[in-house]
């Protein structure tokens, strides 16, 4: 007896929520990229060069939506940081309860947007894929619970709720 498969497997979108899981090699090269370990031109060359294994390893799980698997952020949060002047790099831990300690920038002046935030990751997956894409941007609130501590932000930013007012018109912009 044979049974007809169900081959048609998508029957609701799917995207993957957070990042994929990063081979060591690629957790290296973001920390060379972070601390200027190797020339920039060429750590980026060797990431494009590694995102479509992201993306195949999305394919083949019938992932709709593919993003590049925020390999090249060293975190999803502390992309905003690298994008907007305004924060001191690594000033604090990541105070989330049962997460693996990572430093944080936090906000310790005025912000003002230099660059996209996720533009190029997206020119990037456009250009190499036709399916169906997703890039994740942190929300104002995650961005200011994670960035503004009270010992280094509060001269900027006299409360939380104000840094986090300044977050929007950026992200609403992205």
């Amino acid at each position: 007896m044979h049974r007809k498969k169900n081959i048609r497997l998508n029957k609701f979108d799917t995207f993957v929520v957070g990042s994929l899981p990063r081979p060591v090699w690629i957790q290296q090269l973001i920390e060379e990229k972070k601390y200027g370990g190797k020339d920039l031109n060429l750590i980026n060359t060797q990431l494009d060069n590694a995102i479509p294994m992201a993306i195949e390893m999305q394919t083949a799980a019938g992932v709709t939506y593919i993003s590049d698997g925020e390999w090249r952020r060293e975190s999803y949060v502390k992309v905003f940081a690298e994008s907007v002047d305004g924060f001191t790099l690594d000033l604090t831990e990541n105070s989330t309860p049962n997460a693996f300690s990572l430093p944080y920038p936090a906000v310790t002046s005025k912000i003002k947007k230099v660059k996209s935030i996720a533009l190029d990751e997206v020119k990037f997956l456009k250009s190499i894929t036709n399916k169906k894409i997703t890039v994740a941007i942190p929300s104002p609130y995650t961005v200011g619970r994670r960035m503004w501590l009270a010992e280094h932000s509060k001269e900027a930013y006299p409360d939380r709720k104000l840094f986090i007012e300044d977050c929007i018109p950026i992200l609403k912009q992205e």
